[in-house]
């Protein structure tokens, strides 16, 4: 690949980005405006969790159906009209009045970003050879961390200052921006591009059960695998979308009540270390050709940075430090799309990144509810959460990672590229 030509790759990927960055700051926007949430809806911390997770629930349902659409009508146009739509979004989110009608814009908001990793994954893997797929997947995946980075860091300052409907008003505009980005930027495939087809052997079937061997989804799910790896990506990137993105900053506020704002800010350092490691972990796997054990590794540090955080008492300066070791291990979350590609014939690869993406975000519809459930009930109601209040409420959490690492022993070590 050319000078020029790896140039214009990176800027089409990285733009087409974009708009899963600001994905995740929607997302995470709940962990940062937890008391005003519940101030101005009246409503409790299990409502909170609710509401937070809202925006995955349709989210996760439509991966598929997302796939479909980008793929007919091209994933330019589909990144153009997600971004309009959360643009129009954010403005209704700050006119609503009530918790379900705010609920039910943070659903849309999952509509419209339904198609987002999906497209991103897919120009990758056009504009890039495979060798190079993991770094560079991993080089997206810190851009979105950094401006997933920005709520904490910056947007907590606004929420402070100008309250929590400007901050809404302010990514509106960013969201237009993206737009504008995306209609002159990015462009569905290089030129000459031919796709590969599925080199995969038409399985014979039989008449009992030849639907089950033609049908996509089925074929996906019998390949055990790839099952493991959808496992592994939801128990590592719980971390992110449930404990980074909404009980992180409520659970260091509890931990270090004498560093209430600089508490908020530090959760920043988790999505910090995911930046840094995105493409860290991808090189490392790129240059040794080996994905599993990285993604062993990870997982493991991982478990033992939740460990220390939530039941070892460490003076806060450690604590951050641990965050951002805990961002970093925690960004090998990406490696799985990397796995499946040599493992997954290329004409499900739309269906099989589609299906990986929806697993890595369950875990937010399933835990930020449950945790904000038990600390109603364990907390029973006071004024100030404490340190012991999480250590129970965030066990799910730490029983998923557990589930993540057992999940790589059915996980097939197969090498990125044909050496």
């Amino acid at each position: 690949m050319s000078k020029v030509s790896c140039f214009r790759a990176t800027a089409v990927c990285l733009t087409a980005g974009l708009l899963v960055g600001l994905q995740f700051l929607l997302q995470g926007l709940p962990g940062i405006m937890v008391k005003p949430l519940s101030d101005a809806f009246n409503i409790s911390l299990t409502q909170v969790g609710v509401l937070s997770s809202s925006m995955i629930y349709l989210y996760i349902i439509l991966q598929a159906p997302a796939g479909k659409i980008a793929s007919f009508y091209g994933e330019k146009f589909c990144l153009v009209i997600a971004s309009g739509s959360l643009a129009v979004l954010c403005l209704l989110f700050t006119v609503v009045s009530t918790y379900t009608s705010a609920v039910i814009i943070r659903m849309l908001m999952g509509v419209a970003a339904a198609p987002g990793v999906v497209c991103v994954m897919l120009l990758i893997s056009r504009w890039f050879s495979a060798r190079s797929f993991a770094f560079i997947a991993g080089v997206w995946e810190a851009v979105n961390m950094v401006i997933a980075a920005s709520g904490p860091v910056f947007m907590s300052k606004v929420v402070n200052t100008h309250g929590w409907k400007t901050v809404l008003l302010l990514i509106a505009g960013i969201c237009v921006v993206v737009l504008i980005m995306n209609v002159l930027i990015v462009t569905n495939a290089p030129e000459g591009y031919e796709a590969e087809k599925d080199d995969m052997p038409e399985e014979k079937t039989e008449e009992s059960g030849g639907w089950q061997a033609k049908n996509p989804f089925f074929r996906l799910i019998k390949n055990v695998s790839f099952v493991s790896n959808c496992v592994f990506i939801l128990g590592l990137f719980s971390v992110v979308n449930v404990f980074a993105s909404l009980w992180g900053i409520p659970f260091m506020r509890a931990a270090y009540p004498e560093h209430s704002l600089e508490a908020t800010q530090a959760i920043s350092f988790v999505f910090i270390g995911l930046a840094i490691g995105a493409p860290l972990t991808g090189a490392i796997a790129s240059y040794i050709n080996r994905l599993r054990l990285i993604m062993f590794w990870c997982a493991l540090i991982t478990l033992l940075c939740l460990t220390v955080l939530f039941y070892y008492p460490v003076s806060f300066k450690v604590a951050g430090g641990i965050l951002f070791i805990l961002g970093v291990s925690a960004s090998a979350y990406m490696l799985p799309f990397s796995a499946i590609r040599r493992d997954i014939p290329p004409a499900l690869l739309y269906l099989a990144n589609a299906i990986l993406n929806a697993a890595s975000l369950l875990a937010a519809p399933l835990f930020q509810p449950l945790i904000g459930k038990i600390l109603d009930l364990h907390s029973q109601h006071a004024v100030q959460l404490t340190m012991e209040n999480f250590q129970v409420a965030l066990l799910p959490l730490y029983i998923i990672v557990c589930v993540a690492i057992f999940s790589l022993i059915w996980i097939k070590e197969n090498k990125m590229y044909s050496q």
